[in-house]
């Protein structure tokens, strides 16, 4: 059985419980390919350095994850939205951790849990089971 690969999605503030997030669902023994959270820089400004080198990388960590995890509440603005629409076209797994922000997190098919919690069980217990 191969190793699940997730990509964590959530607005840039939450950068943080990411990292934290990310490292527990590593010690269960889920592969997070989304890096953009353990970056030791905090600077979440468009024109620095290489504009196209954050897009980039995240979409490419997209691609090769086969479960994307949205966390909501967040910011009006950002790359998570973007995000999903991307993980969406590439029909991946699609879960979102709160409540719907818009049309899209609607979609048939996306699986809406409400805690952490509930998203660790989901995909390390549940994803055992289903075994």
């Amino acid at each position: 059985m191969s190793r699940m690969r997730v990509y964590l999605s959530a607005a840039f503030s939450r950068k943080l419980e990411m990292r934290f997030l990310a490292g527990a669902l590593r010690r269960l023994g889920v592969e997070v390919v989304s890096t953009w959270h353990d970056e030791l820089s905090d600077d979440d400004d468009l024109m620095a350095g290489d504009a196209w080198a954050k897009p980039d990388k995240c979409l490419r960590e997209i691609r090769s994850s086969d479960t994307f995890v949205a966390f909501t509440p967040g910011t009006p603005r950002g790359g998570r939205h973007a995000e999903w629409g991307a993980a969406a076209v590439l029909a991946q797994r699609l879960v979102l951790v709160g409540p719907p922000e818009q049309h899209f997190h609607r979609l048939p098919g996306v699986e809406r849990i409400d805690t952490k919690t509930r998203l660790i069980r989901l995909l390390t217990v549940d994803a055992r089971e289903a075994c």
